[in-house]
C-alpha cells in the first residue's frame, strides 16, 4: 500500500463507518469518493469516516470529503469524521475545514456523538 489507500468497514457506536489508511492524495482520491458513495448508498442515518490511520491528505482528499458530506447533506444525514491531533488534523485547519466537519479525536468520542438512526 506504498502511497495508497484501504478503505476498511468500521462500524462506530452502531453507525455504518470506513476506516481510510495510508495517504489520501490526487492518486487515491478518486478511488476513496467511489467508496464512500456505494457505502452512503447502501447505508442509513449518520455516517462516519475514520481517519485515524491516515499519513496524508491533500486538497483532493478533502474535495472527496467534501463530496461525502453533500451526498449526505441531501438526505439530511450526518457525516462524522474522526481525526485525531496531528498531520491530517491540521490540513483541515489550515485549509479552515475542521468547522465545516464535525470532527472528534477517537472512535470513542465519535460513538459518544452519533445520533442513532431514525427508522
Amino acid at each position: 500500500m506504498a502511497g495508497g489507500i484501504e478503505v476498511l468497514d468500521a462500524a462506530v457506536g452502531g453507525a455504518p463507518a470506513v476506516a481510510v489508511h495510508g495517504e489520501l492524495d490526487l492518486a487515491t482520491a478518486p478511488e476513496l469518493s467511489e467508496r464512500l458513495e456505494e457505502a452512503i448508498l447502501a447505508t442509513e442515518g449518520a455516517f462516519v469516516i475514520d481517519l485515524c490511520e491516515l499519513r496524508f491528505l491533500d486538497s483532493s482528499g478533502m474535495h472527496a470529503l467534501l463530496r461525502a458530506l453533500g451526498l449526505l447533506g441531501r438526505e439530511d444525514r450526518q457525516l462524522v469524521v474522526i481525526c485525531p491531533p496531528g498531520a491530517v488534523r491540521s490540513a483541515f485547519e489550515i485549509a479552515g475545514m475542521s468547522d465545516v466537519f464535525t470532527l472528534y479525536e477517537s472512535r470513542r468520542a465519535a460513538a459518544q456523538a452519533l445520533v442513532p438512526a431514525e427508522g
